[in-house]
């Protein structure tokens, strides 16, 4: 999944927040919840790699059984190296090496961006499934502060 999608995901996640706001404590706990749960599945489903066990859960065996793959295919992975193949003929090889340097630059800022992403989105579903037990004011309330906490960070939305 590249860091484009993730970013949609946040601001699906920010659209939905502020959408929330004018509405009374229980429907926006509500909505809160299904905010969080919604972006906990978009990143579990796209990104298998983000799954943790989480020793939070009670009855955890250790086991989450949801994954899920993006898979390229064949045609599209074709067209990649062709395209790859007409760029590399425009450049010399210093150029394609500096070239080669920037990108992978480029990509090892994304890949930090994206890890941290799907660090934040997990430590929200644990953040969710720790207070289940809690007051439901207390519950609101870190939702709340969670949820606002994550479409206020500029680190998960800058490019890199």
């Amino acid at each position: 999944m590249n860091g484009n999608k993730y970013v949609k995901i946040l601001e699906h996640l920010q659209t939905d927040y502020e959408t929330s706001r004018p509405l009374d404590p229980l429907r926006r706990y509500k909505n809160l919840q299904s905010m969080i749960k919604r972006t906990v599945m978009h990143i579990r489903i796209t990104e298998p790699g983000s799954l943790k066990k989480l020793s939070i859960h009670p009855n955890n065996s250790g086991e989450i059984l949801l994954q899920g793959d993006v898979l390229q295919s064949e045609t599209k992975t074709k067209e990649m190296q062709k395209r790859v193949g007409e760029i590399c003929d425009n450049y010399t090889i210093d150029e394609l090496t500096i070239q080669n340097r920037r990108l992978r630059d480029l990509n090892d800022r994304l890949e930090n961006r994206i890890q941290l992403i799907i660090q934040t989105i997990n430590e929200l579903d644990c953040l969710y499934n720790s207070i289940k037990n809690d007051g439901f004011f207390k519950r609101y309330t870190n939702l709340k502060i969670a949820v606002k906490r994550i479409i206020t960070n500029n680190d998960l939305y800058e490019n890199p």
